[in-house]
Formats: structure tokens, sequence, C-alpha cells
């Protein structure tokens, strides 16, 4: 591909996140849509810590499986592709990866995938979850709002009729 098309190709995924970027900040237009953004404006701060950590462990066990399978194992060929794939293991569970290192060093296999399922699949992933879901509840109780999925658009125009003449003024 030429240049000009890897640019076009670039800027059009950045008018993309842009756009769906100003779509979220017209979900604050109506509070049962903005439950959305809220729950994960609220869980930020608990979400950064939490990613630190869980980045760590993931670095951890990438440089484990590198130093362990890299030599036999492509999926752990070098640490970007191990980090790669140790990141897959988390999100979509054992796959692939695990019958490959079975099949190399059963033991080392064991050794690494019995503390990777209880730390990261079991434990940090629930982790995760529990901050997610706890700021969505935190979130719903400051919810007073007793609209309704057919009053959207009514209360939307509203608070855009309002934004607009306060733009004009």
């Amino acid at each position: 591909p030429s240049f000009l098309y890897k640019y076009i190709k670039s800027l059009s995924f950045f008018v993309v996140f842009f756009a769906a970027v100003r779509f979220f900040r017209f979900l604050k237009l109506q509070p049962r849509l903005a439950v959305i953004t809220d729950t994960l404006a609220t869980a930020w701060p608990d979400l950064s810590h939490f990613l630190l950590i869980f980045a760590l462990v993931l670095v951890a066990f990438a440089s484990s499986a590198f130093v362990l399978f890299g030599w036999a194992v492509p999926q752990f060929r070098d640490f970007p592709t191990a980090l790669s794939s140790v990141f897959s293991m988390a999100v979509n569970g054992l796959g692939d990866e695990t019958s490959a290192i079975l099949e190399v060093s059963p033991v080392h296999a064991q050794l690494f995938l019995i503390p990777f399922s209880l730390l990261v699949i079991l434990l940090l992933v629930n982790i995760f979850l529990a901050i997610v879901i706890g700021s969505f509840d935190a979130t719903k109780e400051k919810l007073h709002d007793d609209s309704t999925v057919p009053s959207i658009s009514e209360s939307s125009m509203k608070q855009l009729t309002r934004h607009r003449n306060s733009i004009q003024d």
C-alpha cells in the first residue's frame, strides 16, 4: 500500500474515533444513558490501579512463558508475541497455547498454567468485574431520574434546545 493509502486509513480511524467520543458526550443528555459513561468515570481511579497491577502480572507471565517455551512454541518466540499470547489467554481463556506448551514440556506447562489460571483468570478477571459492577451500582444509586426510554427524545430535545440557546447568547 502506498503512503497516501496509509495516511487516509489513519485519518479515517481518527475521524471515526472522535465521532464515537462525541457520541458518548451526548449520552450525558439523558440520565439513564449516562449511566454507562458515569460508571466508567466512577470506576476509573480503581481501574487505573488495577490495570497497572494487571499489566505487571501479565509481563511477569509473558516473561516466564518466553523463557520456558519460547524456544519451541511459536506463540512465545519473542517477548511481544508472548505478551500478546498471554493477554489472549487471559481474555479468551486457555486455548491453542495450552496444548502447544503441554506437548513441549508437561511439567513446566503445569507449573505455568496452574498459577496463571488461579491468579489471572480467576482472581484478576473477577476483581475487574467487581470494580466495574461496584461502580455501576454506585452510579445507579445516584440516578434519581424516573425517565424511561420513550421520554429520551423529549428530555434530550429540551437539553439540546437549552444548549443551543446558550451558545447563541
